[in-house]
């Protein structure tokens, strides 16, 4: 699979493989079962029983309710580290495929722009639980669904994930009086922003994104972004409870408006090296805080052949406090 390309198998059909799969891309296999006591309806096998077929690539995978056999990923340091099954059925010789026993939806956004989170119809399925949702949602936001849309009144709840896919341009308003997404899912991709999409956290109510679940292994990122984020408006934040928590490697990964609130951290003042800029991701920073967390904090590491810009000099900080540009 090719950098914005995407291989999607809903519903039946299984995959018999001769080779292996390199996926730059999304691969997304769903068998979308009502009933989560159903029999798996996409089987995922390789064409010599007992040969294992090698899964790389920096993309993304999501698979919920397959049922796999003789598959494998490459291993550090090659991505993906693992591949995570929701709801699915290891069938024996795999290596590097975890499976989770909890099925998370998951729910499409099919609601117009300038809906409200909560609209339980602008979801497929119907989400009943919008306004107060099971921490098990996955939440997707498809560009073939809705190619731009703002999303209004997103309340404090905690869910599974939030996917972005398909090259969609969103943006998220927070409640009056600012809001909490919590992302609790440790499915390996809690937040998943991948290339050609755009994730904008904006309004004068301030929005945080908070992932907390733990990193699986001390060292698989539960959010990803290969796309771009951009804050602006108010104290908007992205935080990561743990190490290792967010990875950017898009190369215009993240950009900090010069409308943003002036007296904010982006990514708070919290955990050490939660926020990892990879090559060849560029943040830039036009206004705001520093993005480590303040004098003596290192919540941010930029890795070589990362880059960051800094335009606001309350956003640069040396080891003596602030200095110019």
């Amino acid at each position: 699979m090719r950098p914005g390309a995407t291989w999607r198998n809903r519903g039946r059909g299984d995959e018999t493989l001769s080779c292996d799969v390199l996926n730059e891309g999304t691969i997304e296999f769903n068998a979308v079962r009502q009933d989560c006591g159903d029999a798996d309806e996409i089987q995922i096998r390789s064409s010599v029983t007992g040969t294992q077929r090698t899964w790389q690539g920096t993309g993304t995978f999501s698979m919920t309710d397959v049922d796999v056999q003789d598959q494998r990923v490459a291993g550090s340091p090659t991505l993906p580290l693992q591949i995570l099954v929701n709801s699915g059925t290891d069938s024996t010789n795999n290596t590097g495929w975890t499976f989770r026993n909890t099925y998370a939806g998951p729910y499409t956004w099919i609601g117009g722009d300038g809906q409200r989170w909560a609209d339980d119809l602008s979801w497929s399925p119907i989400r009943p639980t919008a306004n107060n949702a099971s921490t098990n949602d996955v939440l997707i936001f498809d560009g073939n669904v809705t190619p731009a849309l703002v999303v209004e009144d997103v309340p404090s709840q905690t869910n599974s994930a939030i996917r972005l896919q398909n090259g969609i341009d969103l943006t998220l308003h927070a409640n009056i009086g600012g809001s909490t997404l919590t992302l609790a899912g440790a499915t390996g991709n809690d937040l998943d922003v991948p290339a050609n999409t755009l994730l904008t956290l904006a309004g004068n109510q301030p929005l945080v994104i908070e992932l907390t679940a733990s990193t699986i292994g001390g060292t698989v990122p539960a959010g990803h972004v290969a796309g771009q984020i951009i804050m602006k408006d108010d104290k908007h934040q992205l935080i990561g409870d743990n190490a290792n928590e967010i990875i950017f490697n898009g190369a215009n990964a993240l950009t900090i408006d010069s409308s943003y609130s002036a007296t904010t951290h982006p990514f708070g003042e919290g955990t050490s090296g939660s926020v990892i800029f990879q090559s060849p991701a560029v943040a830039v920073f036009n206004h705001g805080l520093d993005p480590f967390g303040g004098i003596g904090k290192s919540v941010v590491t930029f890795n070589e052949g990362s880059t960051a810009r800094f335009t606001s000099t309350t956003a640069f900080f040396g080891d003596g406090g602030p200095m110019g540009i």
